[in-house]
């Protein structure tokens, strides 16, 4: 709760974790997002969604002024790996993918 937002519910980031391997930033996950925003008054707005391969995070970037909400990022975490090696270095790489997102 934070006094610039009359000590409602608020949240300097929303993560939501999709399980859409072969899609991302459909409509109503967008619809979803923003509505968390705008409920939330969050700064940061990240949909995780699993891959099969090593994937850069993504972002979309909504213009208009009607919605509060600026972007949505997408980071994106390599389900599938080799050895239990990569699975462990994937997941860092997810972790390090998120903090980046937050940060920005």
């Amino acid at each position: 709760m934070d006094e610039k937002y009359g000590y409602t519910a608020s949240a300097f980031g929303i993560i939501d974790v999709k399980n859409k391997a072969y899609s991302q930033f459909r409509n109503a996950d967008i619809y979803q997002m923003v509505t968390y925003s705008s409920l939330l008054h969050s700064e940061k707005n990240i949909l995780v969604y699993p891959s099969f391969r090593k994937r850069i995070s993504n972002k979309l970037i909504i213009d208009t002024e009607e919605i509060k909400t600026p972007e949505i990022i997408g980071v994106f975490i390599n389900i599938i790996a080799n050895s239990s090696e990569n699975f462990i270095k994937d997941i860092n790489v997810f972790i390090n993918d998120i903090y980046e997102a937050l940060d920005k």
